[in-house]
């Protein structure tokens, strides 16, 4: 795999730390604050921070989860997962932030990655 970089909040070399934020794991008793009071959720993502309204008493802005993850591209041909359609190249599997090795006839050319955190 080469270098592949999208919108995503993720953008990684292959077989290297990336680094997600996870909102949906943070806990709403745990939530650290994030942002002024009465700032909106536009404000609040701005800044890099997650915003939910629906715990009251909680903070709605809140600092995310950070993980730190392991993005490999080395997957044996038998355990691809399809990322892809037929006839997709390699630069749109990588903008699906897939793997793209077309090496293996009878395996998924675009697959996703093995991750671990």
């Amino acid at each position: 795999c080469s270098v592949k970089c999208s919108r995503s909040p993720q953008c990684y070399h292959p077989g290297i730390q990336a680094v997600r934020n996870d909102c949906d794991s943070v806990y709403p008793l745990s939530r650290p604050h994030c942002g002024p009071p009465g700032v909106t959720a536009d404000q609040c993502k701005q800044i890099g921070c997650c915003f939910d309204n629906t715990v009251e008493w909680m903070p709605w802005c809140f600092q995310p989860l950070i993980r730190k993850e392991t993005i490999q591209c080395a997957v044996m041909s038998t355990r691809r997962v399809d990322c892809g359609f037929f006839g997709i190249n390699k630069e749109q599997c990588y903008l699906k932030g897939c793997c793209y090795d077309s090496s293996y006839p009878n395996a998924p050319w675009c697959f996703y990655p093995d991750i671990t955190e």
